[in-house]
């Protein structure tokens, strides 16, 4: 999610006084911040999430993106997001590079762990459509996905978000990309499965 340096009851006084509230001073994911991919971006000694996983297992990522105004895109470096539950809703399975999402939205992927374990993995969401240039580099999350074998840190660049961060379009015709899944009952499903998902917080 998007963090103010504001406490919530100055952000609440600036939209009671009809106010914008700008852009945040960070994005979380599950409430750390992110991991020193570049040392001119981000200070030393900062906690940030890193994520366990087996290689050759599947798993279930529930993302949620519990921010307050800002929009995110969700990637992770070398793997591909295959969506498959939004809103306790099954959707036609599909692969996606990368995914925004919204304030309050919640979506499912599946990530199978299929990749050269000889290093690290960056997990980044990033601010979309902020108004100020200036803000976009500082406004990117990053967690690591570790592979109980690796052999090293995550390196080089981080992977890209959308070529526009201010195409509005990109992200509509991405949203239509989805489809319900009408053949299978999803609501009771995940009430069963609930305690072998992993949750992350952006």
């Amino acid at each position: 999610g998007d963090w103010y340096l504001r406490s919530h009851k100055d952000l609440r006084r600036s939209l009671d006084a009809g106010t914008p509230l700008g852009a945040p001073d960070g994005v979380l994911i599950n409430g750390l911040g992110p991991y020193r991919y570049n040392d001119s971006l981000v200070p030393p000694a900062i906690a940030y999430e890193r994520i366990n996983v087996e290689p050759g297992r599947t798993y279930r990522l529930r993302v949620h993106n519990v921010g307050v105004s800002t929009s995110l895109n969700f990637r992770i470096q070398g793997h591909s997001l295959l969506l498959v539950e939004t809103e306790g809703s099954y959707t036609s399975q599909q692969n996606y590079s990368n995914m925004d999402i919204h304030v309050g939205q919640s979506y499912s992927f599946l990530v199978t762990m299929d990749q050269n374990a000889s290093t690290d993995y960056y997990v980044v969401a990033s601010a979309r459509f902020v108004t100020d240039p200036g803000a976009v580099d500082k406004l990117t999350g990053v967690a690591i996905l570790h592979y109980s074998n690796s052999q090293g840190p995550a390196s080089g660049p981080l992977p890209a978000a959308p070529d526009d961060q201010y195409d509005t379009a990109f992200s509509i015709n991405q949203a239509r990309s989805i489809r319900w899944n009408v053949t299978d009952d999803a609501t009771f499903w995940f009430v069963f499965v609930w305690n072998v998902t992993t949750d992350v917080l952006l």
